[in-house]
């Protein structure tokens, strides 16, 4: 990897969504890690939208309706937009998918928590 540079301290989309939000997402962040939230169709692989979060913030974002899987990637050197993270990020996608509705969402903590209940799995950079 190159060297690198400290992530962002500002949240940004990386790919706003094109469709009509009416549902909410809210994503914990662990103060020791930014995070990239990708949100994607998971019978086309349409990635619907793509947030960067830095560490320690919680934060809403709006989502379409639709059933989707979530996928995420967190580190603490940030390689620009393509390589967000480099290969020494963690890259992972939630375990099941999530389904939303016009007035319905989810919190989610992308970290491990007592009692958490999001279970995921680690994928391969390329993968992500």
């Amino acid at each position: 990897d190159p060297i690198g540079e400290p992530p962002p301290h500002d949240a940004f989309w990386i790919k706003e969504p094109i469709y009509r939000c009416n549902s909410v997402l809210k994503i914990n962040t662990s103060t020791d890690a930014s995070y990239v939230v990708k949100v994607v169709d998971p019978y086309d692989g349409e990635v619907m939208l793509m947030v960067y979060l830095p560490a320690g913030i919680s934060q809403e974002i709006d989502i379409p309706s639709g059933t989707f899987e979530i996928r995420y990637t967190s580190g603490t050197k940030w390689f620009g937009y393509k390589e967000m993270f480099g290969s020494k990020g963690t890259y992972a996608k939630a375990d099941r998918l999530f389904t939303f509705s016009e007035g319905s969402g989810y919190e989610l903590t992308l970290y491990r928590a007592p009692n958490g209940n999001l279970h995921t799995s680690n994928m391969k950079k390329e993968d992500f």
